[in-house]
């Protein structure tokens, strides 16, 4: 699936034609839908997940370990803010975790749960090893869990953390990594290092450092766009795929803006 996803974005990869601008694409970025659809429901569930599908290709989450290593899908490093519950994930059983509840009511969902289910459809998976310093039996249970389920070619492993990258490319360099990043841009030879894909924040991207770094082959996946500025944006830009909160809003506004160019 990442190389059906590679062929398209590969389509739209472009390279500025002179300092400052990029030219045209020739078909709309993909889209990633960040948590799922975050913008109409709580991110990160089974039914934002669901919702997703609909509109993007690729779908955007978060990875992280409870306190016996049970890898679950949440975005904060504590409970605090989005369920029931309180303190850190990680200091948590995956017994105690269960007792708690979101904010739409369900239950936080495990990452073989969400592999299981992806499996199930046409998307791709990008699954961000959430916080730094993965240890490397953290890194392997990451590998295997994907590779148990039939899901290396439909996995993108991400981090804003280069060692977390580091250590699973190591150990299973086979699978597909992405690094992702803020405000410091790194080096082209640190983004080619860390994977094939880079993924910056959109505020702080340029049409040049684009075109560097599809001039160096990597992708260019830009989070996350929440406005149709931001979406004009990364269409001016010349990126390869977009994370956005709401897939069906940006998948829209691709439709209106050229009905010609292909959709979903």
């Amino acid at each position: 699936m990442i190389e059906s996803v590679w062929r398209s974005v590969n389509e739209n990869s472009t390279i500025a034609q002179h300092a400052g601008a990029a030219s045209p694409a020739v078909r709309p970025p993909s889209i990633i839908g960040h948590q799922g659809t975050n913008a109409e429901m709580t991110g990160n569930t089974m039914r934002a997940f669901r919702a997703a599908a609909a509109y993007a290709e690729m779908i955007e989450t978060d990875v992280q370990f409870t306190r016996d290593q049970v890898m679950v899908i949440f975005h904060d490093k504590t409970l605090d803010e989005s369920t029931t519950g309180s303190g850190p994930i990680a200091e948590l059983t995956f017994r105690q975790l269960r007792r708690y509840r979101l904010k739409d009511g369900s239950r936080i969902p495990t990452f073989l749960e969400l592999l299981r289910w992806i499996r199930k459809t046409s998307l791709t998976l990008v699954a961000e090893m959430k916080l730094d310093g993965w240890t490397l039996d953290q890194v392997k249970a990451y590998s295997r869990i994907v590779r148990r389920c039939g899901m290396a070619n439909r996995v993108v492993a991400s981090s804003f953390d280069f060692s977390n990258i580091e250590h699973l490319t190591r150990y299973d360099p086979g699978l597909t990594t992405a690094f992702v990043y803020s405000r410091e841009t790194p080096s082209i030879s640190a983004l080619r290092t860390a994977g094939s894909i880079s993924m910056p924040w959109i505020k702080n991207l340029t049409p040049d450092e684009v075109a560097l770094q599809h001039a160096a082959g990597l992708q260019v996946w830009c989070w996350t766009a929440r406005t149709a500025t931001q979406y004009r944006s990364a269409i001016e830009l010349g990126v390869d795929a977009v994370v956005a909160d709401d897939p069906r809003s940006l998948r829209t506004w691709l439709a209106s803006r050229s009905p010609s160019l292909p959709t979903h």
